[in-house]
């Protein structure tokens, strides 16, 4: 409970000069209130000042109290006094040619509704900067009008300094700690924001909709940024962010369309959902060495390019969302990363790694042990061979592969989950090096559910050829036939090919290799080869 609510005003409903208040004797504190009932509403000019005299007795006017203006429909203009400490909830209320109003020095804060259905109020005038980044706002204290639950649209105002002077680059001054929540939602007038190094936080949708911020610096030391902090700033194209925020928050730039290219710096460390949601005009998003956790779709649209250091950097980080999709990854040097090589010290690929990648050519997945729920599904890659390391496909890694048509598995699997391998309609071949089948997740069914392998083929060594029969998911196959070692190939088209180029090697495609090749079947030479 705070002081002021511990007394009580005993002289109610005076009048001072133009204004009603209700007075504390005891205090010596005063609050502007209604006019009394029958009498002519507040219009006009409107001076609030910082204290009134009553019968000799000074009094500190300290706050606006609830409805004190509400439904003034002739007030044009408020000028609140230093010394005024709060507007109370639905002070100014329904004020609809209401067009200016004054904020003085040490204001603490504003109320619900204070400013609701004001649609006319285009001006606010800031006595003190430091004092309107720190006020506290409700979501419905500056609004045009609202319907209840909708979410209240931004009153698209301009700021002023106490010298008329519209402010359009805006400066932070030096010492302020944090900007609260709303601070400039559907401020029109500024262009540019720049931060000290004193500020530590920024709240909850303290610059969303301001339609003509261009440019935002937040390098310094800022640590916390509420969600939504840029939400609907179509004309920004230009945000420096810091190293020292180490998440990035939800729907931070959402809408944000004129913005092309963003840097996140290195020490950001996670990255929340939607932060890039609605931004059109993105083409480049740069991932940091720093990264743990991604929770947004980065590649939302087509073309972009995402930029990490390296592939180990890339699988190093958690993904809760399929970060790649529709993207192209590309390493600093803007080498794309359409042929996916990984180095010997990446043993796992994290789930939606690489979910929905575009432009996926090859895999050489060198030493990686296992492949991660979603890691790969719904990318491109037309053929799949699986290197001797790989002991466990997580669920779904490769589902809904729209190209993928032959797979080649090692011997070394040890665990095929549900949806492995689900929803891939090009499927026609799988090649399986078996030598006991593996743990599968809780159906083996599932692990090719809606590929067609009614109509592919399922290559095993002869000696399992039965016992496949009579297993899910392999029973499931049109053909099950024995793994070729040395016999002719039965691939229509591939003899001219090679008969040009002895030596080279294709996959079971008739697409020639141009990187050694990993454990599986190849034809070479018109013949079907096994690599080990």
């Amino acid at each position: 409970m705070s002081r002021e609510s511990e007394f009580k005003y005993d002289i109610v409903q005076v009048k001072i000069g133009d204004l009603y208040y209700n007075l504390s004797s005891k205090e010596k504190t005063a609050r502007v209130v209604a006019v009394k009932k029958g009498e002519d509403k507040y219009a006009g000019v409107v001076r609030i000042p910082g204290s009134v005299t009553y019968q000799a007795e000074n009094y500190t006017v300290i706050r606006i109290d609830n409805s004190a203006f509400k439904g003034c429909k002739d007030l044009t203009n408020v000028y609140v006094g230093d010394g005024v400490l709060g507007i109370t909830n639905q002070a100014f209320n329904g004020c609809t040619n209401l067009t200016s109003v004054r904020f003085p020095k040490g204001m603490s804060n504003v109320g619900y509704e204070a400013f609701n259905g004001c649609a006319q109020l285009d001006s606010l005038i800031v006595s003190d900067m430091a004092t309107w980044c720190t006020m506290v706002m409700d979501m419905t204290s500056f609004t045009p009008g609202y319907e209840i639950g909708l979410m209240p649209p931004a009153l698209p105002y301009a700021l002023y300094d106490e010298d008329g002077k519209e402010i359009t680059e805006l400066v932070i001054p030096d010492g302020v700690t944090e900007v609260n929540d709303f601070t400039f939602r559907g401020c029109r007038s500024i262009t540019s924001v720049k931060l000290p190094a004193s500020v530590q936080s920024i709240g909850y949708k303290a610059f969303s909709e301001c339609k003509n911020l261009k440019s935002v610096d937040l390098s310094g030391t800022l640590k916390e940024a509420g969600r939504d902090l840029f939400m609907g700033c179509s004309s920004l194209c230009r945000l420096t962010l810091p190293g020292s925020l180490k998440t990035i928050p939800e729907h931070m730039c959402d809408g944000c369309t004129s913005l092309e290219e963003i840097t996140i710096p290195e020490g950001v460390e996670n990255i929340e959902t939607n932060v890039f949601l609605g931004c059109t005009s993105l083409m480049t998003v740069h991932i940091p060495s720093t990264m743990k956790t991604i929770n947004d779709v980065l590649g939302q649209a087509m073309g972009r390019k995402i930029i990490i250091p390296d592939l180990k950097t890339w699988c190093g980080i958690t993904f809760n969302s399929p970060a790649a999709y529709g993207a192209t990854l590309c390493l600093e040097d803007g080498t794309e990363l359409n042929d996916l090589v990984f180095p010997d010290d990446v043993t796992a690929i994290p789930q939606n790694a690489f979910g929905g990648y575009r432009g996926l050519n090859s895999i050489d997945f060198n030493k990686v042990e296992t492949i991660g729920d979603f890691a790969f599904q719904e990318s491109d890659i037309e053929s799949l061979t699986l290197s001797e390391s790989v002991r466990e496909i997580r669920m779904a890694a490769f589902q809904s592969c729209q190209n993928l048509s032959s797979i080649s598995l090692p011997s070394s699997i040890e665990k095929l989950s549900d949806y492995a391998f689900a929803f891939c309609p090009s499927l026609t071949s799988v090649s399986y090096n078996l030598e006991k089948f593996p743990e599968y997740g809780r159906f083996a069914s599932a692990v090719f559910s809606r590929s067609p392998i009614d109509k592919a083929t399922l290559y095993v060594p002869k000696n399992m050829i039965e016992a496949c029969k009579g297993e899910e998911p392999w029973s499931g196959f049109g053909q099950i036939l024995p793994l070729p070692t040395g016999t002719e190939t039965s691939i229509q088209g591939v003899e001219c090919q090679v008969e040009k180029e002895k030596s080279a090697m294709y996959d079971l495609q008739g697409r020639r290799l141009n990187a050694r090749p990993q454990r599986g079947l190849y034809i070479q030479g018109g013949k079907m080869r096994m690599a080990w």
